[in-house]
Parts: structure tokens; C-alpha cells; sequence
């Protein structure tokens, strides 16, 4: 993981690969950290993150890992403390879903990692 050159950054959503971080492409928008992992039950890769600045659990599809992505989704609002107003570190746990993907558990965090938090999202 320190070795810098043996990473690679999706460029183009062909896919094409390069070295250069500088040429790397955007998934389009989210947050700065999510996740993205295959959904049978939506039949698709689901990318799960926090709206930035926010409390809103989001969502995107795409029928590739590399997009392209969907308009966001918003899910409603992460159970927080009152004292904060935003969450962040939204990742979906894939080896906890169930009913096929049809039930997701989310993993979130407060500001400073005052505290954590794990919610179910079902679809409909």
C-alpha cells in the first residue's frame, strides 16, 4: 500500500487505467468517501456515501463498477446527535446484506468519531 507507483486511477469509464493520479476521472458527484459494491437485488453497483456537509444517506447505480452512476438518491436523514450536523464514512457492508440485496447495513460516523452507527436500508 505505500508503494504511490503501483496504484492505478480509472481515467475514462471505458475503462481505461492510468498511473497519473492528476489524470484520473470523476465517478460524478458524492461524497468524499463511499462505497460501491455489487447489488443483486438492484441488479447493479450501488455506491452509498453521506451528501457532503451532511446527514443524508445517498445512493447512485451504475451497471459497471466505473459508471456511469445515476442521479444521487437521497435515503433521508442518519440518525445523529443533536449536538452535531453531519455524518460521514457512509460504507455499505455487503457480507451483511440480506434478502439478496434487498436489505443493506450501513456503517456511518459522527464528527471527531464521537460516535458510530450502523443502520438498515431495505428497498422497495
Amino acid at each position: 500500500m505505500a508503494d504511490r507507483e503501483s496504484y492505478e486511477y480509472l481515467s475514462a469509464d471505458a475503462p481505461v487505467w492510468v498511473r497519473d493520479p492528476a489524470n484520473a476521472c470523476s465517478l460524478g458527484p458524492c461524497g468524499s468517501e463511499f462505497s460501491v459494491s455489487y447489488n443483486d437485488y438492484l441488479g447493479g453497483y450501488l455506491m452509498c456515501f453521506v451528501e457532503p456537509c451532511g446527514r443524508s444517506l445517498c445512493v447512485r447505480l451504475a451497471e459497471c463498477p466505473w459508471g456511469p452512476y445515476s442521479p444521487t438518491k437521497c435515503l433521508g436523514e442518519l440518525p445523529i446527535e443533536a449536538r452535531n450536523d453531519s455524518a460521514a464514512l457512509a460504507f455499505e457492508h455487503p457480507l451483511f446484506a440480506a434478502d439478496g440485496g434487498r436489505v443493506i447495513a450501513v456503517s456511518y460516523c459522527q464528527p471527531n468519531f464521537t460516535q458510530n452507527g450502523l443502520v438498515g436500508v431495505r428497498f422497495e
